[in-house]
Formats: structure tokens, sequence, C-alpha cells
């Protein structure tokens, strides 16, 4: 079983989920270096090493022909298609950018946070976005959703998808469309 991911600062692509317990598959994805995972210990955040990888098991009948896709970002109201399901959700961590590296909205509301932080001297400004990997089962179908546009300034970027194949038993294809 293939399924297709299009994963924070990565480019989109394909990957291979082997069978892993009954009636699941076993998707393996990189942990990225720049998220801060919280930790256990209150005031503590843990950041994952360059190359890390996790492994989720996910309950999946291998019969099932829609197609598994991962992506890391916010799922929009009503953006994936009725017939399709969201099989699981992750939170991976908090990303922070300063103030100074904001993109300048021109209409709406940001959809990060924005904090005051003080280290005691300094008072500083940051804004902080928490990042979900969301695992779907989808039909061959449009969906969207909405990713940060880079680490930097935190701004989206809203990613069109569409599963499609040429005949009905092929095997699907997925084209990738993104906002500038």
């Amino acid at each position: 079983m293939y399924f297709f991911h299009n994963l924070l600062e990565n480019s989109p692509g394909k990957g291979e989920a082997r069978p892993g317990f009954i009636n699941g598959v076993e998707v393996t994805l990189p942990i990225y270096p720049k998220i801060y995972r919280p930790s256990k210990s209150p005031g503590v955040s843990l950041m994952a090493g360059a190359g890390a990888e996790e492994i989720y098991v996910l309950k999946i009948d291998p019969r099932d022909k829609r197609t598994l896709v991962v992506v890391d970002g916010e799922l929009l109201w009503e953006s994936i298609p009725k017939s399709g399901d969201l099989i699981k959700t992750e939170t991976l961590g908090n990303v922070y950018a300063s103030v100074g590296q904001e993109r300048a909205p021109r209409f709406g509301k940001p959809w990060y946070e924005h904090r005051n932080v003080s280290d005691g001297v300094n008072q500083e400004h940051e804004n902080c976005h928490t990042v979900r990997r969301h695992f779907l089962l989808l039909p061959r179908s449009n969906f969207m959703f909405c990713k940060v546009r880079n680490m930097k300034s935190l701004g989206p970027k809203y990613v069109f998808g569409r599963i499609w194949s040429v005949i009905p038993d092929a095997p699907v294809q997925i084209e990738w469309m993104n906002t500038n």
C-alpha cells in the first residue's frame, strides 16, 4: 500500500506503508529539528535530531480503495470530501518566529498566536504556531489544507490536492497546487 505526503519543509512525495499489526499499516515519517516538542516536564521543550523518524501505526483495512494522504498543516472547514475520513491527528509541536520576520497580513486575522516572552530583563514578542500532522483516507476527488509557508515568517500557504487516475482501476496519482 502506498501513501502520498505533503510535509512541513519537504517536497511532496510518495511512500510505502508496510503491513503492521492486525488490520493495520505502519507509516514512517520524519521528525523535524526546528519543531519544539513539549516534554512532560513543565517549561522544558525537546528538539529532535536531524534525520529522526517516527513510526505511526494506523488501523486501516488493506482492502479499502481510498488513498492514504498525510499532510502537515491545518485542515479547513469542509475541505475534504464527504466520503473521506480523518484517521488520526498528531500534534508535532510548536514553531516560533520573531515579530520582525512576520508577514504583514493584507486582510483578516493571522492564524498563529502572538505571545509576549520575557526573560526577566528584556521583553520580546514572538509568534507561535502549533503544527499538526493529519492522516486522511480520501477517494478520487479534490481536497484542501493550509500549511506554514516557511519557518521564519509563519505565513500561510494554501494547498489544493487532486487525486485522480486515468482509468477507474488504474493506480491513483496526486496533483498538488499551491498558492503564492
